[in-house]
């Protein structure tokens, strides 16, 4: 299976395409804003400087959705190449004195271009180490061109601070991406051993119960039925023989119709046990068609079988017998059940494989199956087993109907909310945002002091001061957790209040950008909002502060300029981070679908192909070994004394592989065969699967078992004994005991 997009690269593709939207942004932004009036925007080299500028980080956003991780941080290396080499240009131009004016081209006071670039490429460092040094040779160019005022102090400050933001959500975010594609890798490798291990072993029981049912019972009858019953031994031998080339068979793959299956059994019931009556109880209510995967149906009725014929063997003469089916809308059950003398299920003997394996564990097995036996000495006995039932469109294999119904949600969302793209951060980053905003506070009150300075009133930049530190404030900061509604609508109302700052009647400097140093400041307060799920409301409140914004340019006093680009600023800020919040929740939650998906389809992918190997070789053994001796019963041949003593052999070789455990090593199970053709009766036993024995110490104790089981006669018992009985194991050759005490030094 080819994995799907991780969650690393799906964030770098979103957020590269937002960057190439922020990009088209400030270009709109400027060209209807803050057009130059120097003529130097005019200047042919300028321009083209400019396009270069704009073309690579629209064209990355563009592209970046269709290519793969490595093309995309190769793209982001580009524009941070691009960036370096632009700079380099202005500043020789400066140096030159080619440049016209004293503006810098809008793009390179936005630094979050080169800095989200570089963090995309190369990580947080590469992105701290870019905006260090794009800073520097900001201030440098604008000392070389005499562009250093307040108004480009102004610009520069909110250009950082975005770039930091940037940085810290950005860096965090990437940081989890990666721990989510490590921990969906961990937890494939997982599933996939897992299900391997199940469907194995799922599979073993399966083979277990085709050998107690048909291998065990032909080759036993074959070894004591007279000659008289060999048409009976052929036919058991046929059907041994079908049921082995049903385990080879790896195309079964569609599932089987529910009422088909039903009729099958029936069918069944009827030619194999004629005297059983059968009841079906159709308790449906949806018309929706239901089906069992084909190894459910194989399993079901191999299991119902199995119980009829035991209670033919064992319910005694006279007992009767009913099988009832129940189909559900999501489920099959199937009763068999008598009224013949009965038994305690507690006291059958654990190597008994007639309930445990043909019946119990073959349903229990299958994913969702569930399997019961009920009985008391006098009342009769009662089999219950039952497996889900699926729309006949789902997939072959039962192994998905393990999964939970729905997937998991994104971690750190709740109900009806987008992922936070803090919730994995922890408190370094709760530290690391604190310290960052109390910075921010620290840079936007230099800013209040120089407004306040040149127009004389000191209260409006106060007033903004403290609802910026109020708004950040009333979030709350013991965690980074989503702020309840009465503690997001107070942020919300500090936000709109310091918009409508713009309305009071103070003299602004009309050449002088910082007076309303405020409006794209409380955009900061917004977007930590958002970062902290509550994007639906600073959509809103954003919305509202923008109006608020726009419309006091109408008021006496203000450049409409200035006002305008501020609030244009404060608009970008916040529509970008609602984008980037809403959009990384979006793909954060969309990857843990994926994730789910492709789990679910790795373990049904991994189950069938385990299940699939195991049977088929498995059952090519068993073919090897008793195959020719199948189709020698099948044919209907009379029997000599020697093959019967064969079949014998063959019968106690299949019981001791499933008996014998560690015991089941070439040496003793040659010699075991060798004696059972003598017609020595040959019982291999590991009683002591608590007992931790290496491989080594099991082949000597094979070895130890072989010596003397070649002098045996008449019978033969060798077992590896459970721990505090004082020896390892034990041989009885013909009545004479003998223990191995301890192994010989090695």
């Amino acid at each position: 299976m080819t994995r799907r997009a991780g969650t690393e690269l799906r964030t770098l593709q979103f957020s590269s395409a937002l960057v190439g939207l922020l990009t088209v942004v400030a270009a709109i932004s400027a060209s209807l804003v803050v057009a130059q009036e120097d003529g130097s925007i005019r200047s042919c080299w300028l321009v083209v400087l400019i396009g270069a500028a704009i073309a690579l980080p629209l064209g990355c956003g563009i592209a970046a959705p269709w290519v793969g991780l490595r093309a995309v941080r190769v793209l982001n290396a580009a524009i941070v190449v691009e960036y370096a080499a632009l700079v380099v240009v202005l500043l020789a131009l400066a140096l030159a004195g080619r440049f016209e004016g004293s503006e810098l081209p809008w793009f390179f006071t936005v630094p979050v271009i080169p800095v989200a670039a570089a963090l995309f490429a190369w990580g947080t460092r590469a992105a701290w180490l870019v905006l260090v040094l794009t800073s520097v040779m900001l201030q440098v160019i604008r000392v070389a061109i005499a562009g250093f005022d307040t108004t480009a102090l102004s610009s520069d400050l909110f250009g950082c601070c975005t770039a930091v933001a940037f940085i810290l959500l950005g860096g965090v975010l990437l940081a989890a991406s990666r721990e989510l594609d490590r921990s969906g890798a961990a937890a494939e490798e997982a599933v996939t051993r897992v299900a391997s291990a199940e469907a194995r072993a799922s599979a073993a029981i399966r083979l277990q119960a085709v050998v107690h049912d048909e291998l065990l019972a032909t080759l036993l009858a074959a070894a004591q039925t007279p000659a008289s019953q060999r048409d009976a031994v052929a036919r058991q031998a046929i059907r041994a023989r079908s049921m082995l080339a049903e385990l080879q068979d790896v195309s079964r793959t569609e599932p089987v119709d529910a009422d088909r299956f039903v009729m099958t059994v029936r069918e069944l019931v009827g030619a194999e046990f004629p005297d059983t009556g059968f009841v079906l109880a159709d308790e449906r209510h949806g018309p929706g068609a239901a089906a069992l995967s084909a190894d459910d149906a194989l399993a079901l009725r191999d299991a119902v079988r199995q119980a009829l014929a035991n209670s033919v063997v064992h319910a005694g003469a006279g007992a009767r017998r009913r099988l009832s089916v129940r189909l559900g809308d999501d489920r099959l059950a199937i009763r068999v059940e008598d009224d013949g003398v009965g038994f305690d299920p507690g006291a059958v003997a654990a190597g008994r494989m007639g309930i445990a394996t043909s019946i119990l564990g073959r349903v229990r097995a299958l994913p969702g199956g569930s399997a019961e036996v009920v009985s008391q000495p006098g009342i009769g006995a009662i089999v219950t087993v039952s497996v889900p039932l699926r729309a006949a469109s789902e997939g072959p294999s039962g192994f998905a109907a393990e999964s939970p119904a729905s997937p998991p949600a994104a971690a750190g969302a709740s109900a009806g909310s987008p992922a936070g793209v803090l919730s994995r951060g922890g408190d370094p980053l709760r530290r690391g945002l604190v310290t960052a905003i109390v910075a921010f506070l620290f840079a936007q009150a230099g800013l209040a002091v120089l407004a306040g300075v040149r127009s004389g009133d000191i209260a409006v930049q106060a007033g903004a001061l403290v609802g910026l530190s109020a708004g950040f404030a009333v979030m709350g900061w013991r965690g980074l957790a989503r702020p309840g509604l009465l503690r997001s609508c107070l942020a919300l109302l500090a936000v709109v209040a310091i918009a409508a700052l713009s309305y009071a009647p103070v003299r602004r400097d009309p050449g002088y950008y910082g007076d309303v140093w405020y409006i794209p400041a409380a955009a900061f307060v917004l977007l930590v909002l958002a970062a902290r799920r509550r994007p639906l409301l600073v959509a809103a409140g954003g919305t509202a502060a923008a109006i608020i914004g726009y419309l006091s340019a109408s008021v006496d006093g203000n450049d409409v300029a200035d006002v305008f680009a501020a609030v244009n600023r404060f608009v970008a800020i916040v529509l970008i981070g609602v984008l980037f919040v809403v959009g990384i929740g979006r793909i954060r939650a969309r990857s843990e679908r994926n994730r789910y998906r492709e789990l679910a389809e790795t373990r049904e992918r991994v189950a069938m192909e385990a299940t699939t190997a195991e049977l088929r070789d498995r059952s090519r053994e068993f073919e090897l070994l008793v195959g020719g001796t199948l189709d020698v019963l099948a044919s209907g041949a009379p029997l000599s004394e020697a093959d019967r003593r064969e079949c014998a052999a063959l019968e106690g070789r299949l019981r001791d592989h499933y008996r014998g455990g560690r015991l089941s090593r070439p040496p003793l199970v040659e010699a075991a065969m060798r004696a059972r053709r003598r017609g020595v009766d040959v019982v291999l036993q590991d009683d002591a699967h608590e007992r931790s024995i290496d491989d080594a110490e099991a082949a000597e104790i094979a070895a130890w078992m072989a010596r003397r089981i070649a002098s045996a006669t008449e019978q033969f018992t060798g077992r590896i004994l459970p721990p505090g009985r004082g020896a390892l194991a034990s041989a009885m050759t013909d009545g004479d005991l003998e223990e191995l005490v301890e192994l010989l030094p090695r």
